[in-house]
C-alpha cells in the first residue's frame, strides 16, 4: 500500500511538473507564430492508436493491425469471426458453446443463460483478462458472475469496423485493469463523405446460413462531418446432425465398452414418468410402453432399463440470430482557426437469439396421494419429460431466447492551444442489457411464479379430478390439456451493466530533444461500473446491494523520448526512442459477507490500489531493421460475486473425495464469498524485431518473443484438484470438512488466489511481395508457438502444464497466405493448420475416461474480388472450401468435437456485393 501511494505521488508530481512546463509553452505558442507542421489547415483530426494516448502512437508498442479489407478478404462477417481468426485467441466462449459447462481452466462458464454471448480470450488467460475497446473506450460488458464486465463481441457490428488493433504486451499502464493478456481496440469508420450499400449471403454446409446488409452514408461541410452506418445481420441455427453429433452412445467406436455409452437409466430422457417412492430414494419405476398412466396400478410398474431411454440430441446449435446496429459519428470544429472541436460517437446494437433445445426433464416432482392418477396410496416423486405432449401439440417446443442490447455514446471536446499541444475532455456512458428466457414445461416454483399461478399449478398436481389433474405417470398420450399451463419462462435473467467515465487529459509535444520532440500525455480517469437486475433481488440478497458498483479514480502519465532521429550520421543507431508510461488506480466497491441477526446485510468496503508502469524502447540499428523491447506490469481486480456474499449457499449432493481416489460420496456442498481475494498482477516482457533485407527487396520478416508471469491468479478452489497431490489437497480444512473418523461431510467451494500462471510464446511472420507481369503476388507465413504455459498452486509447488491438451491451448498455430492484386482483381488464399493434441477432457468427469490423441486439422479459405470503375464491387469465396470435417474429440459435453477449436459452420460459401457512390473517407 505504501509503495502504491509513493508511486501515485511520483505520478502526480511528474504530472504537475509537465503541466508547469506545458502551459507556459501553450501561452507562448498562442502569442507567437506557432508550429503548424501538424495541421496547416487548423483542423484537429482524431487519431486513435492502441496502447497509448500519445499523438502519432507509441513506436515501442507491439501492435498488430487488421484492416477492413483484411477482414473482407478472409471472408469474415462478424466481429466474433475476426477474433477467432487470431492465432493468439482461444475461443472458450463462442456462439456455439456459450451454453455448455466444461473445464474452467482457461475461462469460466456462462451457464444455461449464456445464449448470444461470445468473448475474446487472448493467450488463454480468461475473458476477464482481455480488454476489448471501441475507439479506445470501454463497452458495458457481460453481467455473468463468472465474466463480470467482459465485453460481448456480438455487440460490435463488423460493418462499422475500419480496423482492429491488437496490443499483445499488456495495456494496464494505459487502460487500467483487465488487460493482463492484451488489448483489442476496434476503430470504427468515420469522417466519411458519400454513400455505400452492401449485402452478403453465406451458405453453411451445416445449415448455419447467414445474410447481412449495410448502408454507410456521410456528409461534410467546411468545419465538420457526420457519418452513420446501419447494418443488419441474420443467421440460421446450425443443424446438430450435420455436425456429426447424432448419438450419446459412442461405445461402438470403442469395441462396445459401455463406459462410452452416455445413455444412462439414472438420468436419461424417457417416454413415461419415472417414479420414486421417497424423495431421496431411488427413482427407478416405470410403466411399460403404451401405458398412458390413467389407470396404472403399482403392480404395473417395472424397473427402468436402458431400453426405456430415449436419444435426445439438440436439433440446433447456436440458435437463430437477428442483429441490427447503428453507428454514428458527428464532428464539429469551432472558431476562426478551428481551435475547438466537439465529437460524438454513438453505438446502438440489438441482437435477438432464439434456440430450440433438447427437452428439459424434472426430477423429484412431488405428486401427492390426492392426484387422480397416483394409485400408490402415498406421495411419490416423479422424473418427467414432456416429449409426447410436445409431439401432440399440447405444449410448445422448449425454447431459449435472449435479447442483447448495447447503448453507448462518447462525447469529446478538444481545445488546441497550438498544433502540438491540446487539452481534451471525454465523457463515456454505456449500458448493456441481456434479457434471457428458457420457455419449458416445469412444476410450480415460488421463485418464478406469482402466488396465484403457484396455487393454480399446485392444485392441478394435487387434483383428484381425472379431467384436470396433471398425469406424470404414463407416456403422455393420456395427458390433460391443462398441462399447457405449466409451460412458461422457467429460467430467466434480465441483467443490465453500466459504465460511466470522465477523462480529462493534456497531450502534445513539449520541446526538442536530440531525436525530435518529446511527446507526453497527462490525465485523470474517473469511472463507475455497476450491475443491476431489475426483476430479481438475487444481487441485493446475496451481494448486499441491488446495484453492485465499482468506483475508480486513476492518474496516468505517458511520455516518448526520441533520443536519436532518423537520417542521422550515427552508426548502428538510425533511430532510438524511449517510451515510459505509469498509471495509479484506486478501486473501491461495497457489499456484504455476512448478515446480522435480522437477516440484513452488513456492508463492508473492498479497496484495491495499484500502480503499474511500462518502459519500452525502439532501436533501429539501420533503416531496414527495427527492434522493440518492453517491460510492463498489469493487474485485474476480482469480481463482485467472488468478493461479496452475505449468505453462503449449501445443498446436499455427491462430490469426489480426493483421499478415496476421487470416489463420489454424499456431502453438503457450500458456496461462499472470499473477501480476502487479492488482485491478479503480472509482469509482461516483449522483444520483437522487423527486418527488411536489402538483398531481397520485398521480403519482410517479423519475429517476437513474449512472456506473461501472472501472480495471485483468481480461480475456483476446485482447480487445486489438478495442482496439488491428492493427499495434500484432500486435507485442506478450508475446503474439506471431515468428521473425527476422517469421513468427508462438507465441501466448500469459493474463489481463491493461487500462486501464478506463467506463459511464454514466439511469433514469426515472413512475407514477400513481388511484382510480375500478371500483378503483385505476396506469399506470407504466420507461425505462433507456445513455448511454455503452466499453473502453480503455491510457491515451490509442482508446475502444472496444460498446453497441447484439450483443457488448455494449442501448442502452435500455422497460417499460410498468398495474395494477388492484378488490376481490378484481388484474390486471397489462406491455409490454416492446427496441431493435434491430447483429449483429457474427462480427467475430472463423473466417469473418467482414458486420455486419447486428437488429430491435427488443415483447412483452406479462398476469396476473389472484382472492383469496377463505377464503384461496384463483387466478392465471393469460401472458408473451409474443401468442407474438411472435425477431428474426433469426445468432449465432456458429449459432443464428438471441440467447439472451442473448430467452426461448427464447417464450409461457408459466400457472395458479396458493394456499391459506393462518391466515397471519400
Amino acid at each position: 500500500m505504501q509503495d502504491d501511494c509513493a508511486w501515485a505521488s511520483w505520478v502526480r508530481g511528474i504530472g504537475i511538473l509537465i503541466v508547469a512546463i506545458a502551459l507556459p509553452a501553450a501561452a507562448q505558442g498562442e502569442e507567437g507564430d506557432g508550429d503548424t507542421s501538424a495541421d496547416d489547415d487548423g483542423v484537429v483530426d482524431e487519431v486513435i492508436v492502441t496502447g497509448t494516448r500519445l499523438v502519432g502512437g507509441d513506436p515501442t508498442a507491439r501492435v498488430e493491425v487488421i484492416s477492413a479489407d483484411d477482414i473482407a478478404m478472409q471472408g469474415l462477417t462478424t466481429f466474433e469471426d475476426v477474433i477467432r481468426s487470431l492465432p493468439q485467441n482461444f475461443a472458450t466462449i463462442n456462439s456455439t458453446n456459450n451454453l455448455l459447462f466444461g473445464s474452467d481452466l482457461l475461462d469460466a462458464n456462462l451457464g444455461a443463460l449464456g445464449l448470444g454471448a461470445a468473448t475474446a480470450n487472448l493467450r488463454g488467460f480468461g475473458s476477464k483478462n482481455t480488454l476489448v475497446l471501441l475507439n479506445g473506450k470501454r463497452l458495458a460488458g457481460i453481467s455473468s458472475s463468472a465474466q463480470q464486465l467482459a465485453a460481448n463481441l456480438n455487440d460490435i457490428p463488423a460493418a462499422a469496423i475500419d480496423r482492429v488493433e491488437i496490443l499483445l504486451d499488456g495495456g494496464a499502464a494505459v487502460y487500467g485493469s483487465d488487460s493482463v493478456a492484451g488489448v483489442i481496440n476496434v476503430i470504427t469508420k468515420k469522417d466519411y463523405t458519400g454513400a455505400s450499400v452492401g449485402g452478403k449471403v453465406e451458405q453453411s454446409s451445416t445449415g448455419g446460413h447467414a445474410r447481412s446488409a449495410n448502408v454507410y452514408v456521410g456528409t461534410g461541410w467546411g468545419s465538420g462531418n457526420v457519418s452513420a452506418i446501419v447494418a443488419r445481420n441474420q443467421s440460421d441455427p446450425i443443424k446438430t446432425a450435420k455436425t456429426g453429433y447424432t448419438s450419446n452412445d459412442y461405445s461402438a467406436r470403442y469395441g462396445g465398452d459401455q463406459r462410452y455409452n452416455f445413455i444412462n437409466p439414472s438420468y436419461c430422457d424417457t417416454r413415461s414418468g419415472v417414479v420414486g417412492t421417497s424423495r431421496w430414494g431411488p427413482t427407478n419405476l416405470i410403466l411399460p410402453p403404451g401405458n398412458d398412466g390413467r389407470n396404472a396400478q403399482p403392480a404395473d410398474f417395472g424397473t427402468i432399463t436402458i431400453d426405456d431411454c430415449l436419444e435426445r440430441i439438440p436439433a440446433d446449435i447456436g440458435g437463430s440470430t437477428d442483429r441490427i446496429s447503428l453507428t454514428t459519428t458527428v464532428l464539429q470544429n469551432f472558431g476562426a482557426d478551428e481551435r475547438i472541436q466537439l465529437r460524438a460517437d454513438l453505438l446502438y446494437s440489438e441482437t435477438e437469439t432464439q434456440s430450440a433445445v433438447t427437452t428439459f426433464g424434472f426430477s423429484s416432482i412431488l405428486i401427492p396421494a390426492s392426484n387422480a392418477f397416483n394409485n400408490f396410496g402415498h406421495d411419490v416423486y416423479v422424473r418427467y419429460n414432456a416429449d409426447t405432449e410436445m409431439e401432440l401439440g399440447l405444449l410448445p417446443m422448449v425454447e431459449q431466447a435472449n435479447v442483447q442490447e448495447q447503448r453507448r455514446y462518447v462525447l469529446s471536446a478538444t481545445y488546441r492551444f497550438r498544433d502540438n499541444l491540446r487539452l481534451e475532455l471525454d465523457y463515456t456512458k454505456a449500458e448493456s442489457s441481456s434479457d434471457g428466457d428458457q420457455f419449458m414445461f416445469a412444476p410450480p416454483s415460488q421463485r418464478i411464479d406469482d402466488q396465484a399461478r403457484f396455487e393454480r399449478l399446485s392444485s392441478l398436481i394435487a387434483s383428484s379430478d381425472p379431467s384436470q389433474a396433471l398425469n406424470l405417470f404414463g407416456d403422455g398420450s393420456g395427458q390433460n390439456p391443462t398441462i399447457a399451463e405449466f409451460y412458461r419462462s422457467y429460467a430467466n435473467s434480465l441483467d443490465n451493466t453500466h459504465v460511466r467515465s470522465i477523462e480529462p487529459k493534456l497531450y502534445g509535444e513539449l520541446f526538442e530533444v536530440p531525436g525530435g520532440r518529446l511527446g507526453f500525455v497527462l490525465g485523470i480517469e474517473s469511472r463507475e461500473e455497476w450491475i443491476e437486475e431489475p426483476e430479481d433481488d438475487f444481487l441485493e440478497g446475496y451481494v448486499g446491494t441491488a446495484t453492485p458498483t465499482v468506483e475508480l479514480d486513476a492518474y496516468f502519465l505517458e511520455t516518448t523520448v526520441p533520443l536519436v532521429g532518423q537520417g542521422n550520421d550515427n552508426r548502428f543507431a538510425e533511430r532510438l526512442t524511449l517510451s515510459m508510461q505509469a498509471r495509479y488506480d484506486a478501486y473501491s466497491a461495497t457489499g456484504s459477507v455476512e448478515n446480522n441477526q435480522n437477516g440484513e446485510p452488513i456492508l463492508i468496503d473492498a479497496e484495491y490500489t495499484n500502480t503499474v508502469y511500462r518502459v519500452g524502447v525502439l532501436w533501429s540499428p539501420a533503416d531496414n531493421l527495427d527492434i522493440q523491447a518492453s517491460r510492463s506490469e498489469a493487474f485485474s481486480t476480482p469480481t463482485f460475486t467472488a468478493i461479496f456474499g452475505g449468505t453462503t449457499r449449501s445443498f446436499n449432493t455427491l462430490q469426489p473425495d480426493p483421499l478415496l481416489n476421487n470416489a463420489w460420496v454424499p456431502v453438503k456442498l457450500t458456496f461462499g464469498p472470499n473477501p480476502d481475494l487479492l488482485p491478479e498482477q503480472s509482469v509482461n516482457l516483449t522483444v520483437s524485431a522487423e527486418w527488411r533485407p536489402r538483398m531481397l527487396e520485398g521480403l519482410e520478416v517479423k519475429a517476437a518473443w513474449s512472456s506473461v508471469d501472472l501472480e495471485d491468479r483468481v480461480t475456483s478452489s476446485n482447480q487445486l484438484r489438478g495442482l496439488l497431490p491428492p493427499e495434500e489437497y484432500g486435507n485442506l480444512s478450508q475446503f474439506f470438512v471431515r468428521d473425527p473418523a476422517g469421513n468427508l461431510t462438507e465441501v466448500i467451494s469459493r474463489q481463491i488466489n493461487i500462486a501464478r500462471r506463467a506463459d511464454q510464446r514466439v511469433d514469426l511472420e515472413v512475407g514477400y511481395s513481388v511484382g510480375t507481369d500478371f500483378g503483385t503476388i505476396r506469399p506470407r507465413l504466420i507461425y505462433h508457438r507456445v513455448l511454455d504455459m503452466f499453473d502453480q498452486a503455491i510457491p515451490g509447488a509442482d508446475e502444472f502444464r496444460f498446453y497441447g491438451e484439450s483443457v488448455g491451448v494449442d501448442e502452435y498455430k500455422l497460417r499460410g497466405n498468398v495474395s494477388l492484386i492484378s488490376g481490378a482483381v484481388t484474390a486471397d488464399l489462406w491455409i490454416n493448420h492446427t496441431p493435434g493434441y491430447v483429449n483429457n477432457d474427462h480427467e475430472n468427469a463423473f466417469s473418467p475416461l482414458p486420455n486419447e490423441p486428437v488429430r491435427s486439422r488443415t483447412t483452406t479459405d479462398l476469396t476473389v474480388a472484382y472492383e469496377m470503375d463505377n464503384g461496384l464491387l463483387f466478392r465471393g469465396g469460401g472458408r473451409n472450401i474443401f468442407d474438411r470435417g472435425f477431428p474426433y474429440m469426445l468432449s465432456s459435453s458429449r459432443r464428438p468435437y471441440d467447439s472451442a477449436r473448430v467452426d461448427l459452420r464447417k464450409r461457408v460459401l459466400f457472395f458479396e456485393v458493394k456499391y459506393e457512390m462518391g466515397g471519400d473517407g
